[in-house]
C-alpha cells in the first residue's frame, strides 16, 4: 500500500474514533435522561450491501423504544463480548445485520450494555477493536466517578 492509502485509512481510523468519544461523551452529558443512545444509522443507510426492506426494518426495530426494548431484552444477561449474526438475532426483519454486544463495569459491578448493529458483511474485527476500545474507556470513566 502506498502513503496516500495507508493516510487515508489512518484518518478514517482518526475518525471514527473522535466520532466514538462524542458518542461516549453524549452518554455522560445525558446521563439520567435517556435509557438508549441511537447513532449511525446515516451508516446503514448508505451500505450498498442493504437494500430499502433490510433498512425499513431495523428502523422500525431501533427507532420505537418498546420494539427497541424488546429486541435487547431478548439477548438476556450478556457477561462478555458476544456476536450475534443473521439469524442468530432472533428476528427475521434483522437477518442481514449482525449485533454486538458488550457489558460496561462501574468498579467490576457491571452496569449495562453497549450493542452495536452492523450490516451482516462487515469487519468483524474492527468492530470488535473498537467496542472494546469504548467499553474499557466507558468502564474506566465511571469507576473514577
Amino acid at each position: 500500500m502506498g502513503f496516500r492509502t495507508n493516510l487515508q485509512k489512518l484518518l478514517s481510523n482518526y475518525i471514527l474514533l473522535q466520532d466514538i468519544l462524542y458518542f461516549l461523551q453524549s452518554i455522560f452529558d445525558k446521563e439520567n435522561e435517556e435509557k438508549y443512545y441511537r447513532y449511525g444509522l446515516e451508516f446503514i443507510i448508505s451500505n450498498e450491501h442493504l437494500d430499502s426492506s433490510d433498512v425499513s426494518g431495523l428502523v422500525r426495530s431501533v427507532e420505537n423504544p418498546r420494539n427497541l426494548e424488546m429486541l435487547l431484552s431478548s439477548f438476556g444477561d450478556v457477561d462478555e463480548n458476544m456476536v450475534f449474526i443473521g439469524d442468530e438475532v432472533g428476528r427475521e426483519e434483522l437477518k442481514n445485520f449482525a449485533l454486538f454486544v458488550s457489558p460496561y463495569t462501574r468498579k467490576d459491578e457491571k452496569i449495562g450494555n453497549i450493542f452495536v448493529i452492523s450490516p451482516k458483511l462487515t469487519y468483524y474485527e474492527k468492530i470488535n477493536a473498537y467496542l472494546s476500545f469504548s467499553i474499557n474507556r466507558l468502564s474506566e470513566v465511571f469507576s473514577n466517578r
